[in-house]
C-alpha cells in the first residue's frame, strides 16, 4: 500500500482515494465491454459515455467520506481495508453517476463536468444522422437508459468484493439503495416545486438534504462506519448530525454558484438554473423582500428559457441589492458551523483527531469553495 496522506491535507486525501477508486470503476465497467450486447456499436457507445462521465472530473468527496469515516472510527488502514473502501466507494460513485445523468435529463442541462451531457450528445447525434425520430426524445431516452445502466452497475463492486465480509456487503447495499430511493423522492419534490412555481424556505432546506445530502454526505459516512465495524445506532446518529447541516450548507453554496459562479471552474452553465426557473432560496428571498419593480423583473426573467447574460446580470444585481445573496451566504455559514460544532462537541473524543480535522475542514470548504 502506497503511503496514505494525512486527512489534514484535504485535497491530497481526495486525490489519493481517487487513485484507488477509479481503477475499480474501470475494472467493473471495462469488464462489461466484452459481453454480447455491450459489444454492439450502440451498447459500447453508451457504456463508454457512462465510463467517461464517472471518471471525468468530480472531487471524489463521497469517496473520501467513506475512507475518512473508516479512519475516524477504526484508526488504521491496511491493504485489505483500502481495497474494501475502494470497492464500496466505487459503488457510491456509480450511483452518483446515475443520479447526475437523470438530473441532467430532467433539467435539460447541456454540460456536466466540463463536457457535454449524455442526453445532449445523443440528441445532437440524432440531428446529425437525421434519424426518423424526435431528436429531443431520443437524447432523453438514451440518457435515462444510461442512468439506469450506471445504477445497475453500482451494486457490483460491493457484491463481488472479496475484501468486504458478506454481512457487511448486505448492510452497505441497503444503505446505498436507500439513499438512492430517498434521492428519488427529493428529485420528485424538486420537480414539483419548480413546476408549481412556489416554495417555502423550510421546503428548500429539507430538499437540500433529501436530494443531495443523503447520497453525498450521510450514506458515504454510514458506509465507512459499516466497514469500520462501528455502525451502531448511536454512532450513525452522531455521523448524521454532522452530515445533515453540512449537506444543507453545501447545497446552498451550490445554489449561489449556480448563478454567481465561474463557468470554467464549475464545468457547467451559470444560466441554466435561472433558465429553468429553479426555486432556490436566492430566488425566494429576493421575491419576498424585493420592491414591486424588482419582483416584476424577477418574475419576467427567472424561468425565461433563453435568458441572456445581460439579463442574468440584472437578476444577480437584484439578488445583491435585496440582500438575498448575503442572506443565503449567512444561512450556508450557519449550517456549516452547526456541522463543525458537532465535530467539536458531540463526536466521541476517542475518535481519531486527524479525521476530525478533516471533517471540520470539509464543512469550512463547503461554503468557501468556487466549484
Amino acid at each position: 500500500m502506497s503511503e496514505l496522506p494525512s486527512p489534514r491535507d484535504v485535497f491530497g486525501y481526495f486525490g489519493y482515494w481517487q487513485g484507488r477508486v477509479d481503477p475499480v470503476i474501470k475494472q467493473y465497467l471495462g469488464s462489461e465491454k466484452g459481453k454480447k450486447y455491450a459489444a454492439t456499436q450502440y451498447g459500447a457507445e453508451v457504456l463508454g459515455e457512462v465510463v467517461d462521465l464517472t471518471l471525468r472530473g468530480g472531487k471524489r468527496q463521497r469517496v473520501a467520506f467513506v475512507a475518512a469515516t473508516f479512519g475516524l472510527l477504526r484508526g488504521d488502514f491496511d491493504d485489505l481495508s483500502v481495497k474494501a473502501i475502494a470497492d464500496a466507494a466505487a459503488a457510491v460513485e456509480l450511483l452518483q453517476t446515475q443520479l447526475l445523468i437523470h438530473d441532467d435529463v430532467i433539467d435539460r442541462a447541456p454540460t456536466r463536468r466540463k463536457g457535454v451531457t449524455i442526453h445532449e450528445k445523443f440528441k445532437q447525434q440524432a440531428i446529425a444522422k437525421q434519424y426518423n425520430f424526435d431528436n429531443q426524445r431520443y437524447g432523453d431516452s438514451v440518457g435515462l437508459l444510461a442512468g439506469d445502466l450506471a445504477a445497475y452497475f453500482a451494486c457490483y463492486p460491493v457484491l463481488a468484493s472479496e475484501a468486504i465480509l458478506v454481512d457487511k456487503r448486505v448492510r452497505i447495499l441497503d444503505i446505498l439503495l436507500r439513499s438512492g430511493i430517498d434521492t428519488f423522492y427529493g428529485q420528485l419534490l424538486d420537480l414539483l416545486r419548480d413546476a408549481r412555481g412556489y416554495t417555502t424556505e423550510e421546503e428548500i432546506l429539507e430538499l437540500a438534504f433529501v436530494k443531495a445530502g443523503r447520497s453525498s454526505g450521510e450514506a458515504p459516512m454510514h458506509i465507512g462506519a459499516v466497514l469500520a465495524g462501528g455502525d451502531n445506532e448511536q454512532t450513525l446518529s452522531k455521523l448524521s448530525a454532522y452530515a445533515v447541516p453540512v449537506s444543507v450548507a453545501a447545497q446552498l453554496q451550490d445554489d449561489i454558484l449556480g448563478v454567481f459562479g465561474d463557468e470554467e471552474k464549475l464545468g457547467k452553465s451559470v444560466l441554466s438554473d435561472l433558465a429553468q426557473g429553479k426555486q432556490t432560496l436566492l430566488v425566494l428571498h429576493s421575491l419576498e423582500v424585493g420592491s414591486r419593480a424588482q419582483v416584476q423583473v424577477l418574475k419576467r426573467l427567472v424561468g425565461k428559457k433563453d435568458i441572456a447574460r445581460d439579463e442574468a446580470a440584472v437578476v444577480m444585481e437584484i439578488m445583491e441589492d435585496t440582500g438575498a445573496l448575503q442572506y443565503v451566504m449567512d444561512k450556508a455559514r450557519h449550517y456549516a458551523s452547526e456541522g463543525q460544532k458537532v465535530v467539536d462537541q458531540e463526536w466521541d473524543k476517542s475518535w481519531r483527531e486527524e479525521e476530525r480535522v478533516f471533517f471540520w475542514a470539509v464543512a469550512e470548504a463547503a461554503v468557501n469553495r468556487e466549484y
